[in-house]
């Protein structure tokens, strides 16, 4: 359980990193952890703690409710509107929020 947990929390990082175009010497730089320590997370070799994920994430910019979803949706929906959300722009996600805050306010 812990391993294949360990291995998806793994992937999710390489692919947050791929998608921002960083290496893993970049990302172990600006998270401050070796780039070993990177490599090992990524191919679920290592238990991650806290600390450490929340300065990958933040590097990554998700935060780690977001992340934990991607991990671990309650449902398929979740994990859908979680990925589009973290690919939309800082206006786009303005706009959407806005969005959904009309639409829940029409259904009161």
């Amino acid at each position: 359980m812990t391993k294949n947990l360990n291995k998806k929390i793994g992937s999710l990082i390489r692919k947050l990193r791929l998608e921002k175009n960083l290496s893993q010497m970049k990302l172990a730089e600006l998270s401050k952890h070796s780039t070993n320590h990177i490599g090992s997370i990524e191919r679920g070799e290592k238990n991650i703690s806290i600390q450490t994920l929340h300065s990958i994430t933040r590097v990554l910019d998700i935060s780690l409710e977001s992340f934990f979803a991607l991990i671990d949706p309650a449902d398929k929906d979740t994990k859908e509107l979680t990925e589009i959300y973290l690919s939309l722009s800082d206006e786009q996600k303005t706009l959407i929020l806005q969005l959904l805050k009309s639409t829940q306010k029409l259904n009161k």
